[in-house]
Formats: structure tokens, sequence, C-alpha cells
């Protein structure tokens, strides 16, 4: 049941990431259908995996599993390496921040039972089966929300995006999975309670830095929106004054060739020449599509 569990939230891990990748890069024009080449590697290789080793959470299914996501989005995707390699990072910050999300209700449990190991990694292996299928339940929902979120975030300025940005970003997480992955794991059960409140106290304050950098990207993103409708008003103003100054050269043109019929016809009536002048009149008309009086 745990490998059922573990192969299960993996493979829809997979469609999550996948479907962020092809919102924020652009796969490569030979691929008529990314999103699903790269689950169907995915979903071979764990398989082999697997078959192998069984589907446990262990270091080298964890290394398999964001070397898979790492792999594919180099490969199936073009542009510039920095940003996709910046795209995978930011979905093992995102990957991570769901962890912590998702294990958080259960570790706070531990300030108050500090007998009950509910550990993510203890809670998989020797804990209820419903426990660790509802943790993974709730990570996943975490997964979409963020990724749906962050994909319309990102969708926009991800070209803008700078390495200072990404620190910020990912900087705290990467603090609090040391955090967990450390602190509480080697941590002895008289100080329970002390590392517990100075984990939740490191929570409060990357969580504040990583609010300021979202705070910061929405404002790169509202700017960028203000960028490309300066471009577009630009873009109207410049199609008007062609326009006009279309309209203007027509004019002087019309103005032209009408100073010259009328030097011309004044040369005709000068001459005397009344029936020529009549003729040159009709094939003024006739030129510029006039209809003629009939009287």
């Amino acid at each position: 049941m745990e490998q059922s569990i573990v192969l299960i939230y993996a493979l829809l891990t997979y469609l999550i990431v996948n479907k962020f990748y092809c919102r924020i890069l652009t796969p490569h024009d030979r691929i008529k259908h990314p999103q699903i080449a790269i689950f169907s590697l995915q979903a071979a290789a764990l398989i082999i995996y697997g078959s192998i080793y069984g589907f446990t959470v262990s270091a080298s299914f964890s290394i398999l599993v964001n070397s898979l996501l790492l792999v594919c989005c180099i490969l199936f995707f073009q542009g510039k390496l920095l940003l996709r390699l910046c795209a995978f990072f930011i979905v093992c910050f995102i990957l991570t921040l769901a962890e912590i999300a998702s294990a958080a209700p259960f570790m706070a449990i531990n300030l108050f039972f500090p007998e009950k190991n509910l550990l993510p990694k203890m809670l998989i292996q020797d804990g209820p089966v419903v426990l660790a299928a509802l943790m993974f339940l709730l990570d996943l929902l975490l997964l979409i929300f963020v990724f749906s979120k962050l994909g319309g975030l990102l969708e926009n300025c991800f070209l803008f995006l700078r390495p200072s940005l990404l620190l910020r970003l990912g900087g705290p997480l990467a603090v609090l999975l040391f955090l967990q992955n450390g602190l509480f794991a080697f941590a002895a059960i008289k100080d329970y309670l002390l590392y517990s409140l100075l984990y939740w106290t490191a929570v409060i304050i990357c969580l504040v830095v990583l609010n300021s950098a979202l705070k910061k990207l929405e404002n790169q993103e509202s700017y960028n929106i203000q960028l490309k409708m300066h471009e577009k008003l630009i873009a109207f103003q410049l199609e008007h004054f062609q326009k006009a100054a279309d309209e203007y050269q027509a004019t002087r043109k019309w103005n032209h060739d009408i100073s010259n019929h009328l030097l011309s016809l004044s040369y005709l009536i000068k001459q005397e020449q009344t029936d020529e002048a009549v003729k040159y009149i009709d094939s003024i008309f006739d030129a510029y599509g006039l209809e003629k009086d009939k009287k």
C-alpha cells in the first residue's frame, strides 16, 4: 500500500510540475504534445526504478525524482539554459514548500505530544497509511494551488527574473528544509520542545522574507504589464501619426494636381479654346471619379 501511494504521488506531482513548465517555458517546436512526452519518459523511468528497487521514500528515489525534473526541463524546452535551470530550482523550492506546509499540521501535534514521532519520513514508513495518504493529498492540493498562481505570475515576467529575486524566493525555503531534515531529525527528546519553537520561529521569519519576495515579483509583473500597455500606446500613436502623414501627403498631391489643372484650364480659356476646356474638365471628372452635372 505504501509503495502504491508513493508511486501515485510521484506521478501526480509530475503532471502538476509539467503543466507549470509548459506555462513559463517554451517547448521545442518538434514536440507536438510536450506534456504527454515528458510524462511518458518520467513514468517509464519510475516504473523501471520501482521494478528493481521498489517504491519507497529513500535518498535514491528522491534523487531520481529530482533528476527527471531537471533532465526534462533541459531536454524538452528551448531558450537560455540559465532560465531553464531557474525554472527547475523554482520547482524544487515549491516542492519543498509544499512538503513543509503539508507536514506542518502533523509536526505541530508533536508540540503537545512529543512521544509521537510524526516526522514525514517516519509517518510514511511506520505511521498509519491513512495519515500518510492525507499528508500526500494535502501536499498535492498545495502544489496545484501554488503552481497555478505562480504559473500565472511568472508567465508574463519570467524572462525578467533576476538572481537576487530568485535568492529571496529560494533562500527561506532552503533554510526551512535544513531545519526540518536537520534539527528535528537529530534533536533529543528532552530538547524537542526547544527545537520545535526554534523551527516555528524560523518558519515565521522565512515566510516574511518569502512574502516580501512575492510582493516584489507581483510589483514586477505589474510594471511589465504597464510597460506592455505603454508599448501598445506608442504603437497606436505611431500608426495614427503614419495615417495622418499619409493623408497630408495625399492632400498635398491633390492640391498640386488641382493647381496644375486650373493652370491648364486658364490657358485654354485665355486661348478661347472652349471646346478643349470642356473636354479637359470632363477628363478631370473621369480621372477623379466625380459625377457630372447632367443639366
